[in-house]
């Protein structure tokens, strides 16, 4: 069974957030099955944020006293430091507030406990489940690997045929 690396799943998270996933992937973080593991995510990325932020504070400090130290020509440039500086802070707390509210968002789905899904996103669940199973498929062809009687009830279902409880330990001995 394929399972995506903490990284990449901190990575689709981040994406998320800034409006940059695709359909299929913000379908993905949707699944019930993921939401500890976003939420977890999401906490990490504030974290993340705010040392980030702490870190800036710090490296500003010792530049600005480090330039102040070179008189007039330092000012101008600790001045620069702290411009350039209130920047970058402002993308990160901007950032951190689209984090913050997407975490309120999952917190809000953990607490549910149940998956919040209108006929709408039930639709765009079974469309996200049809595209998997024709890729899967489509994989399995182009790999030229055997298809499994586990495999072939996966494709029945798509047309509307439960194959599943026939299926049998014995028919995967040799």
């Amino acid at each position: 069974m394929y399972s995506m690396t903490d990284d990449s799943f901190a990575r689709l998270v981040a994406e998320e957030v800034k409006g940059r996933a695709s359909k299929a992937q913000s379908e993905f973080l949707m699944f019930p099955d993921n939401w500890g593991r976003w939420h977890e995510a999401l906490t990490a990325l504030v974290e993340n944020l705010m040392g980030q932020l702490e870190r800036l504070d710090d490296e500003e400090s010792v530049q600005v006293a480090r330039y102040r130290l070179m008189g007039e020509m330092g000012t101008s440039l600790a001045e620069m430091t702290v411009s350039e500086t209130e920047t970058r802070r402002k993308k990160i707390r901007r950032f951190m507030f689209f984090v913050e509210n997407r975490l309120a968002d999952v917190d809000r789905l953990i607490s549910q406990g149940e998956d919040p899904s209108t006929p709408e996103e039930e639709d765009h669940l079974s469309a996200f489940l049809r595209r998997a199973i024709e890729k899967h498929r489509e994989l399995m062809d182009a790999f030229d690997l055997d298809a499994t009687p586990i495999d072939e009830a996966l494709w029945l279902a798509l047309r509307g045929q439960w194959e599943f409880d026939g299926i049998t330990e014995s028919m995967f001995s040799d």
